[in-house]
């Protein structure tokens, strides 16, 4: 379920959507139980195949062909800014109030509220990665989506979203201001991997995923010390946890005596691969000499 908020010229347009998993039946006598407060009625609902929802979620028509999901246009583009917040303490109708005036004010930023509990909450934080479970009432996205191409537009749209993250920081949480990962925001930290690796990457890695952001460096540090696998916002090895280098250098002998160098982890790499070829040729042959075999007794 999601709450999602669009400004207008003097109001903001509330609209609420949400995927059951069941029929429309199920569905309004459930809320009517847990959530009279809204009203639904088995006119509001669509009943769909999951491929349908999967349309329906993307704003196509319905009745839309599935087909639609197969159209790649490589010349058209669309290009959106996306960051998020976690609410955990309720916000008052008069702060809404402000939010709302906001929102009018800057006049393109859409906000979606993603309601948090239920089982969400029964798994605790360190369970897995992800740790915004208890304690969440509902987590925030801003949203703003344009046609035109080039750095002034985006700069435009950027700026506007950043100005009403400013504005809803006292509504939100804090120590760290947590966010969520699947809307990657370069504006929390990147990590250029320099001597500060760590201490850069603490800075939205902390946001991300709270306390077990060290346990995941330390994940990372044992699986993979000289962060072959990386980007901006990736976890990073931390120094302190393996002083030994991270892959001792092979020297290869090639071209005649000329020296090149392969570190271990690319060579493990290289070894696999020719284990994997092997075997594939093992296999191969295997299946042309069964193969063989049968054709000489059938026959």
């Amino acid at each position: 379920m999601r709450l999602l908020l669009q400004p207008g010229s003097n109001t903001v347009k509330a609209t609420i959507m949400a995927e059951f998993l069941g029929n429309a039946d199920q569905l309004v006598s459930l809320l009517g139980k847990q959530f009279p407060e809204l009203g639904l009625k088995k006119d509001d609902c669509k009943e769909m195949s999951w491929i349908e929802s999967v349309l329906w979620w993307a704003n196509y028509d319905n009745g839309t062909s599935p087909d639609v999901l197969l159209d790649r246009n490589p010349d058209h583009a669309n290009f959106l800014k996306r960051k998020s917040d976690y609410v955990q303490t309720p916000i008052s109708k008069s702060r809404l109030e402000l939010v709302w005036k906001k929102m009018i004010e800057i006049g393109k930023i859409g906000l979606v509220f993603n309601p948090y509990g239920g089982m969400m909450s029964r798994i605790p934080a360190s369970a897995t990665p992800f740790p915004h479970r208890a304690g969440n009432l509902f987590k925030v996205q801003y949203s703003v989506s344009w046609g035109e191409a080039g750095a002034e537009a985006e700069k435009n749209y950027t700026t506007d979203t950043r100005r009403l993250f400013r504005f809803m920081t006292p509504f939100v949480s804090k120590n760290p201001r947590s966010a969520f990962l699947n809307y990657r925001d370069l504006d929390i930290g990147v990590n250029k991997f320099g001597n500060r690796s760590y201490e850069q990457g603490k800075v939205y890695g902390l946001k991300y995923f709270n306390d077990n952001f060290d346990r995941l460096v330390k994940v990372k540090t044992a699986v993979d010390p000289a962060n072959f696998f990386r980007n901006e916002q990736s976890i990073p090895p931390h120094p302190t946890f393996n002083s030994d280098p991270p892959h001792p250098i092979l020297h290869l002998d090639l071209n005649g005596g000329s020296s090149s160098k392969l570190s271990m982890g690319k060579l493990k790499l290289v070894l696999a691969l020719l284990v994997f070829l092997l075997f594939l040729f093992n296999f191969v042959l295997l299946r042309f000499f069964f193969g063989r075999v049968e054709i000489l007794v059938s026959s």
